[in-house]
């Protein structure tokens, strides 16, 4: 239940994160992998659907393109260098 808990918990947080920052590339996979994250645990409710070696596959590649756009949206906006004007 633990190990549950904390897996909603980081795709709550990670998904807030995600939705909070502009769009682009990174950004918007990250969304569907919330988006699909969530319908599987929408799906989990009266069933386990996460036992068959696909849905797995996909959730699993669903959680890699949220935590590679959470990661993305932790960086600033603003560039790390100075640059002279």
């Amino acid at each position: 239940m633990l190990l549950l808990a904390a897996a909603i918990l980081w795709w709550l947080f990670a998904s807030i994160r995600v939705v909070r920052v502009a769009p682009n590339t990174e950004v918007i996979l990250a969304r569907l992998g919330s988006a699909i994250i969530f319908l599987i645990l929408v799906a989990s409710l009266t069933d386990y659907p996460a036992r068959t070696p696909t849905i797995m596959a996909v959730l699993v590649l669903a959680a890699f393109w949220l935590a590679r756009g959470a990661k993305v949206a932790m960086h600033a906006a603003l560039p790390r260098r100075v640059i002279d004007l």
